[in-house]
């Protein structure tokens, strides 16, 4: 049963064939980004005649003799709702994948593995002739307008489907009731998951590539901002509890994001080059393109080199094989009839890829002498997750059928074997996937049966493969732009309009002015998110208190959008910087503190004008009021805790003196360690509690006691020989008698001067 005999009884297609030399070709094809500039025709419904611009970042390199561009992703850009150039971003979408339809969603729900997805040619065509007629004639032809994967309307929200199928899944989890269906449930929203996930790999790659390529690290493009907001939209979407992500928070996210993706890539990348050199293979790593930042490893290829001429241990290979393929090429037939046919080729055996959720384990995703290789692996991670569906509805979570379940899965998910495993590799599956379509890294010749070999690691019913998404891809583009770019008009003037509604623009104004008003409310709109993102931040450094500025300054010029969700920002941002004021010592201030709070006051009082609750004086009355009583609150209990703290000193103190004292001159193991340290800690906090009055009492009527113990060690160690047989012994022991002295004097000299002072 874990074994996919489907795919073991397929016959090999003639793209199965080995091959010979290096896959990977020489950078002629690179990723782009082109600059469109569409007008939209003034029909009402369009845009009434304004420009938009498009940027499409996609791959250019020749194919078939011609220059071929294949489209990835485009970003639209409303010049008359921003200020820099290109103008404001209004929506992101991605090429590709579209809907599955009714009977791929209705096999998405039988709970066993489904075969890999295979583009007959009577499709193909179809679908050329669709792009053909576009190309030709537009008016007439099918189009085929993608949906924007993120709009200005929805962003910084999360997605309240997402959020539904989750609470379903969940609530059906805490019922615990067995029910058939909730198998079925369990297994699309499985493969509903897998094709978000790959949808997310190709939407972010994209983004990447669009920075990469249109900055170049000098200066600052108006749209840096947006590709990070759009990067962080898409990795908090991606979980049920990423909604209560914070904006603030962004760019650590991303940050941490790609830190773990770029360290997870390297260092299997390196594991696997050790692992080729150690067997006599070579190693030749993918490294995704890069224009101006830093390029990384994303998979690799494994060849067998007939010049080396080594010998793996046949029976090392069979316990431990580190490439997950099913034979040794030094010991199979197929392989080693190449080898002595072309002598001076390299041979290729299996092509990897490293983002997956292993540690340290490369993915095989194609294997040229055993294709069915990947897709069995693949079988078995689908049959492993609907075991544990299974047994997630019809046991509990302690019961003792789970037990085989789990330890074969924690020894499957071990970088050793990972024939059994239960995490996916659908990430970097998806990336190799989408440079084979856009013709990247590959030599363009080996492209097409090389993804069709990749698509055997994808069983999932909701995908199609790769050469259909390739002809998609083209076919939504060129829809989107087709008919003087209609649909691209009409999708950015349906974004304006929910912003529009969103920013309650007044309605009844006459398209300059309606435009005009809401340039300016998203202007303000985006100045009080970067408020309230600056204001979440800690505001201990004069970095981040000059920071809060230029926002500030933007609100005393400006009217807000919703005065009193401002006024209740401005309320929560006074009143942090207040209570820091009141944590400074007394007497002492900040002058960048103090300039910030008072900015902060004079645009609170500008935004409250009005309010009808109370007087503005009286509202920051009640805040100082309440933030003064939190500050003394705050010093009671400090001052409580440094009592206790005190008290626990000093019975250990107590302890550590009887210790001393019984030691006497013994060995050196029987005496406290670090004794004249601790000795000098008590006399600094002997001065420090006789200096504060809050301690002072306390530490006095511990004072009778610690002269006693102080004159019993100083009795105890004045006995000690003057010299001992360890010579440094004497040394310390002089050392604990000074300090007892000294700090015997300190008791004595402040009480003395208490003595006085009540005299």
């Amino acid at each position: 049963m874990l074994v996919s005999l489907p795919a073991a009884g397929l016959p090999d297609s003639p793209s199965d064939s080995p091959l010979l030399g290096r896959l990977l070709s020489p950078e002629e094809t690179r990723v782009v980004v082109r600059r469109e500039v569409c007008r939209c025709a003034p029909d009402g419904l369009t845009g009434n005649g304004r420009e938009l611009v498009l940027l499409t970042v996609g791959s250019e390199g020749p194919r078939e003799g011609t220059i071929h561009f294949h489209p990835l992703a485009s970003l639209a850009f409303d010049p008359a709702l921003g200020e820099d150039d290109p103008g404001q971003w209004m929506a992101l979408w991605s090429f590709g994948p579209s809907a599955a339809g009714w009977r791929r969603t209705l096999r998405s729900t039988l709970p066993i593995p489904v075969g890999a997805p295979r583009a007959s040619a009577a499709e193909l065509a179809r679908l050329d002739q669709r792009l053909a007629e576009i190309r030709e004639s537009p008016e007439q032809a099918d189009l085929l307008v993608p949906g924007p994967v993120v709009h200005l309307a929805s962003l910084g929200r999360a997605s309240r489907v997402h959020g539904v199928w989750m609470g379903v899944r969940r609530g059906l989890a805490w019922a615990d009731v067995f029910n058939p269906a909730q198998f079925v449930f369990r297994a699309h929203e499985t493969r509903r998951k897998d094709r978000r996930e790959r949808n997310f790999q190709r939407t972010y790659v994209a983004l990447q590539w669009l920075m990469d390529v249109g900055y170049t690290g000098e200066g600052q493009p108006a749209w840096l901002e947006t590709v990070n907001d759009l990067r962080f939209h898409l990795l908090r979407n991606r979980s049920f509890f990423g909604r209560w992500v914070q904006h603030a928070d962004s760019l650590e996210l991303v940050y941490n994001y790609e830190s773990d993706v770029r360290r997870q890539l390297g260092k299997t990348s390196s594991w696997l080059q050790s692992a080729a050199n150690e067997h006599g293979l070579r190693y030749q790593p993918i490294y995704r393109f890069s224009e101006n930042g830093a390029a990384f490893p994303l998979g690799g290829v494994l060849y067998y080199d007939p010049q080396l001429g080594l010998e793996a241990d046949p029976e090392w290979w069979r316990v431990a094989n580190p490439f997950d393929l099913r034979t040794n090429p030094h010991t199979d037939p197929r392989v080693q009839a190449l080898a002595r046919a072309h002598p001076d080729e390299l041979i290729p055996l299996a092509v990897y890829t490293f983002q997956t959720h292993l540690a340290l384990r490369p993915i095989i995703a194609i294997d040229f002498f055993a294709p069915s290789n990947p897709r069995t692996r693949e079988s078995t991670q689908q049959l492993m997750v609907l075991i544990k569906n299974w047994l997630s509805i019809t046991t509990g979570s302690l019961s003792f059928e789970r037990i085989p379940y789990r330890v074969v899965s924690w020894a499957a998910n071990k970088k050793g074997f990972t024939l059994l495993t239960d995490k996916s590799s659908r990430l970097g599956i998806e990336e190799l996937r989408v440079a084979l379509e856009a013709g990247l890294y590959f030599d363009p010749e080996r492209r097409a049966p090389l993804l069709e070999r990749a698509d055997q690691r994808v069983l999932n019913p909701l995908i199609k493969p790769g050469e259909v998404e390739e002809r998609l891809a083209h076919l939504q583009y060129e829809s989107l732009l087709a008919r003087d770019a209609r649909a691209l008009c009409r999708a950015v003037e349906e974004v304006r309009g929910k912003m529009a509604e969103r920013l309650r623009v007044p309605p009844g104004l006459d398209p300059a002015a309606r435009d005009l008003e809401l340039a300016r409310r998203l202007r303000t709109w985006q100045q009080q998110v970067v408020l309230d993102d600056r204001a979440a931040q800690s505001l201990d450094d004069y970095g981040a208190l000059a920071a809060l500025e230029p926002p500030l300054r933007f609100f005393l010029a400006e009217e807000p959008v919703d005065r009193k969700e401002l006024a209740e920002l401005l309320e929560e941002l006074y009143a942090k910087l207040y209570f820091q004021q009141l944590q400074l010592p007394a007497g002492s201030r900040v002058a960048e503190l103090d300039a910030v709070s008072a900015l902060t006051r004079r645009v609170w009082e500008r935004v409250a004008a009005g309010d009808a609750r109370a007087p503005f004086e009286e509202q920051v009355s009640r805040v100082e009021s309440r933030l003064r009583a939190r500050q003394a609150e705050e010093q009671k209990k400090f001052a409580k805790k440094r009592l206790e703290l005190l008290r626990e000193l000093l019975e250990a103190s107590h302890q550590q003196l009887a210790q001393a004292q019984r030691a006497g001159c013994g060995a050196a193991g029987d005496a406290p360690a670090e004794l004249d340290a601790h000795l000098a800690l008590l006399q600094e906090v002997a001065q420090a509690a006789f200096a504060d009055p809050k301690l002072r009492a306390a530490f006095e009527r511990q004072v009778p006691r610690l002269r006693r113990d102080l004159d019993a060690l100083e009795t105890s160690l004045s006995r000690c020989p003057a010299q001992p047989r360890d010579p440094w012994r004497a040394e310390w022991q002089l050392a604990c008698l000074e300090q007892t002295r000294a700090l015997r004097a300190e008791l004595d000299r402040n009480g003395t001067r208490r003595t006085e002072a009540s005299q």
